[in-house]
């Protein structure tokens, strides 16, 4: 039986967990055979899903001669069938003070947390185990690798107990977990933030999957149509005021700045979406999973 205060902290992503039922994850690449899982592994073994007959080389597993077709033809060859394995899947949270923009109502910070766990459900249905860290001021707070559906009530309260603010380490939580075999960061990539793409780049040159979902707030892309002062949330201090005139500036430079980050994304091979807090997370949930051809424009 789940307990009380576990079952309470899915409620409010109740809608969303179920929308994305028999939704799969599939490895973009064959990945290092271990643990079961949904994935095609990159180790040839003698599973009961045939795929293929291949020519004897010398030095190969004289066990996966099929001897039947060696009667009937006198020819060498081999079965090749292919293992499956699980993919473990590391995702990391921003939790900087940008991230907590807009101050009131549904903000960037509760558009990150759902989109990571509805990626956690999806990955966790395909088998795979997942962990879960979340990049704070004060240090990184982090749930391991799972398995069990079970995760997602931790997760959930790990997110609801988090204070956003400051800059966030993201960088150092990257780099350690640059062997993971599929990364995701899911961050607004302002302030030190940006510096993770460099972390990123690494992981990808070592073989993982690099996911970088890139959360924006509605409010962001399209401003108020009026005077007012725009503050740094992680630099207090640096003010700046916004008018009419200064809009049509600050939407060419935001709009540039999302271009280059897409552009180091892709150049690492890395898979770059991008997101504002009014598109519902279930579609971001769908882009990601489902490759390029779900991508943002």
């Amino acid at each position: 039986m789940l307990r009380s205060s576990a079952a309470a902290s899915l409620v409010p992503y109740a809608e969303l967990l179920d929308s994305l039922n028999g939704l799969t994850w599939p490895s973009q690449v064959r990945v290092r055979g271990g643990d079961p899982g949904s994935h095609r592994s990159n180790r040839l073994g003698r599973s009961p899903e045939f795929t293929e007959y291949r020519a004897y080389r010398p030095g190969d597993d004289l066990r996966r001669l099929d001897w039947k077709l060696l009667g009937r033809t006198d020819r060498l060859f081999l079965r090749i069938a292919d293992d499956h394995a699980a993919l473990r899947t590391s995702i990391v949270v921003d939790a900087s003070a940008s991230m907590r923009f807009p101050v009131e109502g549904y903000g960037k910070w509760e558009h990150a947390c759902a989109i990571a766990l509805g990626l956690t459900s999806v990955a966790i249905s395909d088998g795979d185990a997942v962990g879960i860290s979340v990049a704070t001021a004060a240090g990184e707070r982090a749930i391991p690798p799972r398995r069990r559906r079970d995760v997602l009530h931790d997760i959930a309260e790990l997110f609801q107990s988090v204070k956003t603010g400051g800059e966030a380490a993201l960088t150092g939580v990257v780099e350690r977990l640059a062997t993971s075999p599929r990364l995701v960061v899911i961050t607004d990539f302002l302030g030190e933030s940006e510096r993770a793409l460099g972390a990123l780049r690494v992981a990808a040159a070592a073989g993982a999957e690099v996911f970088a979902v890139h959360v924006v707030a509605e409010a962001e892309l399209d401003p108020p149509q009026r005077a007012f002062m725009a503050s740094d949330p992680e630099r207090p201090e640096f003010r700046r005021a916004m008018s009419e005139a200064s809009r049509a500036t600050y939407l060419e430079q935001f709009a540039t700045w999302r271009e280059r980050v897409a552009g180091e994304l892709h150049a690492m091979n890395g898979n770059y979406r991008l997101t504002s807090t009014s598109e519902p997370v279930r579609d971001v949930v769908r882009r990601v999973v489902l490759g390029a051809a779900g991508a943002a424009a």
